[in-house]
């Protein structure tokens, strides 16, 4: 997600919860002292960046890079799912192994 996604993404999020918390406090009757839950806004980078983290894609994106730099295939895109379908196929034996 290039910058100013990212930038428009926060900023709808933001419009998103003012607009929340100003109906919220119109529906209060004069006296209330009612407190409002506002939820933290999360970075749209960070929670991108978190979601690689989890399932190893920066891993896997550098490894792969790696062997590319290495062997440099003919075709580079084949070479690639190539070894993408090695490591499905591996960590399919791996499961069954723990099962």
């Amino acid at each position: 997600m290039d910058q100013k996604a990212l930038l428009q993404a926060a900023k709808a999020q933001v419009a998103m919860v003012m607009d929340n918390a100003i109906a919220e406090i119109n529906n209060v009757e004069p006296g209330e002292d009612d407190v409002f839950y506002v939820e933290p806004i999360q970075d749209p980078y960070q929670k991108a960046i978190s979601y690689l983290e989890k399932h190893n894609i920066l891993q896997l994106f550098q490894n792969l890079t790696a062997s590319i730099v290495y062997t440099k295939p003919d075709k580079p895109l084949e070479f690639m799912m190539h070894e993408v379908e090695k490591i499905k196929k591996l960590q399919n034996k791996n499961k069954e192994i723990k099962n």
